[in-house]
C-alpha cells in the first residue's frame, strides 16, 4: 500500500507541474494574441502607406522611381497596356509613356488593405488626372496591389489596374 500512494504522490506532484505550466502558457495567449494583431496592424499600416508612395512617385513623373516599388519578377496588368509587363525594362517604358501626359497624378477614391503574413494587398478604386488642352482630364479606374514584405520594406509583386466601367 505504501508503494501505490508514493507512486500517486509523485503523479500527482506531476500533474500539479503540469497544471501550473499550462496555466502560466494561458495566461499569455492573450498577450499573444494583441502582439500578433499589433504585428498586423502595423503590417496593414505599412501596406496602406506604401500605396501612397505609389501615387507620390507617379506624380513626381520619374520612371526609374516608381519602378524601383517593384520587385524584378513583378507583373504589372497595366490600365493602358494591351499585354502584362512582367520585366523591369517594359514597366520603365510604360511609366515613360504614361508620364508624358502633363500634370499627370493619381487620386486614391477608395482602398481595402489585407495582411496575410508576409503578403499585403491594397484593392481599391482610383482616378488618374493629366492635364490636355488646358482641362483636366479624369480616368477612373480599379487596382489591386500585391506587396511582399522583404528586408527593405513592401514590395510590388503584382499590380493589376483596369478602366472603371460606366
Amino acid at each position: 500500500m505504501i508503494r501505490i500512494t508514493g507512486n500517486i504522490c509523485r503523479i500527482l506532484a506531476k500533474m500539479k507541474r503540469l497544471m501550473a505550466g499550462l496555466a502560466a502558457t494561458t495566461a499569455l495567449l492573450p498577450t499573444l494574441a494583441a502582439a500578433d494583431a499589433f504585428t498586423t496592424e502595423a503590417a496593414r499600416m505599412q501596406v496602406r502607406a506604401a500605396l501612397d508612395t505609389w501615387t507620390t512617385k507617379l506624380a513626381q513623373r520619374n520612371p526609374a522611381n516608381i519602378v524601383s516599388l517593384y520587385a524584378p519578377n513583378a507583373v504589372l496588368l497595366a490600365t493602358f497596356a494591351k499585354a502584362p509587363i512582367g520585366a523591369p525594362s517594359p514597366r520603365t517604358k510604360y511609366f515613360e509613356g504614361l508620364m508624358k501626359n502633363e500634370g499627370l497624378r493619381c487620386r486614391i477614391d477608395s482602398v481595402t488593405t489585407r495582411i496575410y503574413g508576409d503578403i499585403g494587398i491594397n484593392s481599391g478604386l482610383y482616378t488618374f488626372m493629366y492635364e490636355k488642352d488646358g482641362k483636366t482630364v479624369n480616368v477612373p479606374a480599379r487596382y489591386t496591389f500585391v506587396y511582399q514584405r522583404n528586408g527593405s520594406g513592401w514590395r510590388i509583386l503584382e499590380h493589376h489596374s483596369s478602366l472603371q466601367p460606366n
